[in-house]
């Protein structure tokens, strides 16, 4: 019941900063990875983690 491309508009944006990792195809509504994007899957997934507050946390484990 939400409209995902206004409640999602920070990440979506931050997403363009990945897009060698990921793009969001706004016609479907849909996150689409790339080759390497499949790999590093968790750097795209952490993007939209509420609980994720940034690089300088030590709150989870650091990725490749």
């Amino acid at each position: 019941g939400i409209d995902a491309e206004t409640y999602f508009a920070p990440e979506i944006e931050a997403l363009g900063s990945h897009a060698d990792l990921a793009t969001f195809d706004r016609d479907r509504l849909r996150i689409r990875t790339t080759e390497m994007g499949k790999l590093l899957v968790r750097n795209v997934c952490m993007l939209f983690d509420r609980y994720y507050v940034g690089e300088k946390t030590q709150r989870f484990s650091s990725t490749i």
